[in-house]
């Protein structure tokens, strides 16, 4: 158990009790062959043998997600909405698409918003040789923030880039997590916003919060992006997965 701070010390009086939760999870996803230009030629001619590297087939990548993507939304009814650069409104929108059925599991949102990431530029020199380079200015490209609901931790979100390597963003939040294990567990809690308040069995919480830590946490975080990125996202990218994996750094 923590020592509290001077602050929850000094007011310890008017305190009904505390918990010590995780609260706002941030992971990186990438792909590990896609970060060189050694590592991209080998993934490209494991994915396309028949298919020589160029800039117009990368593109063209790029514009299949984003038909796969709109297709997708049309047919299951969810919305997709463009969002302006610098948008703050994004969480705001996604609470309020959020479907009351209690059960629902899956995409319930799709946000597109240009931001900047590495990308790839293939062309020949004028002798022939090809050359695979990234800019060092990363230019400004569709991103896809898929919002989905998860049976374990509530409201997620993954952002990920509409061009190779697709690199990805994986949010979850703890206090969404914990109301779900406190559910399941019968424990009695109240909640406003984003925290538990009085009438909460707060050690009660406290016990289940600690499953969050250690390599139980871990666990269940690589549970939930495999349970995700793939299924939900990079399905929109690729044809085939089988030469793609991403990692995940995880640490709590």
């Amino acid at each position: 158990m923590p020592l509290p701070d001077d602050f929850s010390s000094y007011i310890a009086q008017l305190l009904q009790g505390s918990y010590d939760c995780v609260d706002r999870i941030a992971l990186r996803a990438y792909f590990p062959l896609g970060q060189s230009s050694g590592g991209f030629l080998k993934w490209w001619k494991e994915l396309f043998p028949d298919q020589a590297p160029s800039q117009k087939y990368l593109q063209a990548m790029a514009g299949s997600l984003a038909r796969r993507v709109k297709a997708f939304s049309h047919k299951h009814g969810i919305p997709l909405q463009y969002c302006e650069i610098g948008d703050k409104t994004k969480y705001a929108r996604a609470e309020r698409a959020r479907p009351k059925d209690a059960n629902f599991q899956g995409i319930f949102l799709v946000l597109v918003a240009r931001a900047p990431a590495p990308v790839w530029q293939i062309k020949n020199s004028r002798r022939g040789k090809l050359l695979i380079r990234r800019s060092k200015n990363w230019p400004l490209v569709n991103h896809y923030h898929f919002h989905i609901l998860d049976k374990h931790w509530g409201h997620i979100t993954i952002r990920m880039s509409g061009h190779f390597p697709f690199g990805a963003q994986i949010l979850l939040n703890g206090h969404e997590w914990l109301e779900r294990q406190a559910r399941k567990e019968a424990i009695p809690h109240a909640k406003e916003g984003n925290c538990f308040v009085g009438g909460s069995d707060l050690p009660a919480l406290n016990r289940l919060a600690e499953g969050l830590g250690g390599n139980c946490g871990l666990a269940q975080l690589a549970q939930v992006c495999d349970r995700w990125i793939y299924s939900a996202c990079l399905c929109f990218a690729l044809n085939s997965l089988g030469t793609t994996a991403f990692a995940v750094p995880l640490r709590l």
